[in-house]
Parts: C-alpha cells; structure tokens; sequence
C-alpha cells in the first residue's frame, strides 16, 4: 500500500521503514482507524481468552510496581472491569 515509501508513526511521527513484514500486536487489528489502513494480511492467533487475561495481567503488574499497592490495585481493577465490561465482547467477536 506505500510502494515501499516510509509511513510516518501515528504515536511518535517517526519514520518507519518500509518492510516485507511487520508484525505488530493489535487486538483492534484493521478496525483501528490509525494502523488499520496499512495491514495487508490478518493472522489471528486463538489464544483462550482466560490465558490472554492472565498474560496480560502478568505483563502489566511490573508497570505498577513504582507505585504503591493501592494504586496498583486500583490499577488491576480497572483492567479486570474494563474486560469484563466490554473488551472481552471484542475478543469473542475476532
């Protein structure tokens, strides 16, 4: 789609260089209004969705670990709820 023309980064403005492969993790895949436009090919990995929860709380606890505990908690709450809440629809849809 960029006839190998560098794109520029929606989140920093940098320059990325044109590729034969990106792989890239993105739950909202050609949906994603900034990224989708780009994605040729759409590989989805069917992971069950309490083992993708579990990595995904495992992957942000260390993000936290500057705060204190209470923030932290609040933290893991709000990614819990915000699965439970909507998110996980997406999942079951892709």
């Amino acid at each position: 789609m960029t006839n190998g023309e560098p794109i520029t980064s929606p989140v920093n403005d940098s320059k990325i260089l044109s590729a034969k492969y990106i792989v890239s993790d993105a739950s909202l895949g050609r949906a994603h209004l900034d990224s989708g436009q780009f994605i040729d090919l759409l590989v989805f990995i069917d992971t069950p969705l309490d083992v993708a929860m579990a990595r995904r709380l495992l992957r942000d606890i260390p993000s936290v670990g500057t705060h204190n505990a209470e923030e932290a908690n609040r933290g893991l709450r709000a990614d819990v709820s915000s699965y439970l809440d909507g998110a996980r629809a997406l999942y079951v849809d892709h």
